[in-house]
């Protein structure tokens, strides 16, 4: 198993996957981050897309955004809404309040909770980037592309 990334910051997480990629192994990484309050996210984004453009051995990683937060991603699972968020701070007690079993991210049901309500969540989700037209919107998420492709690479695989 690889180590672990030593921060936690949007650009660190890709520099991570970056160096993962760079070692061998894998055709593609995945980075999960959100936009939140971090300083990075947007120039972690900007070298994604560098990584997966250059000439020489591009490299290919998957970005599952959120913006403003990643409980933009966890209220899909629950209904539709395009309501834009004053920050972050203000989805997360929406996403404490609205969701069925109260919401809070060391929640031992949480994934389960939301693995329940998953189809509902990546229709909502495609529904959402239909109305906002992009993922760089308050609120928007990618993370529904990232499930969508981890899904069809279990199914080719003989997973569940």
């Amino acid at each position: 198993m690889p180590p672990k990334p030593t921060g936690r910051s949007p650009r660190q997480l890709v520099d991570y996957a970056e160096s993962q990629l760079k070692s061998g192994g894998y055709d593609r990484g995945y980075c999960v981050f959100d936009r939140d309050t971090h300083t990075t996210f947007a120039e972690a984004r900007q070298r994604i897309r560098a990584l997966a453009t250059r000439s020489r051995t591009p490299l290919i990683i998957a970005e599952a955004v959120s913006i403003p937060c990643w409980e933009v991603w966890v209220l899909l699972h629950f209904g539709r809404s395009d309501r834009a968020y004053a920050d972050a701070a203000e989805a997360k007690r929406v996403a404490y309040v609205g969701t069925a079993l109260g919401y809070g991210s060391t929640d031992p049901r949480l994934a389960e909770q939301l693995l329940d309500h998953l189809d509902e969540a990546l229709e909502n989700a495609d529904w959402l980037e239909r109305r906002t037209g992009r993922i760089d919107e308050n609120p928007s998420t990618s993370v529904h592309h990232v499930v969508r492709h981890l899904q069809s690479v279990a199914a080719s695989a003989g997973g569940p």
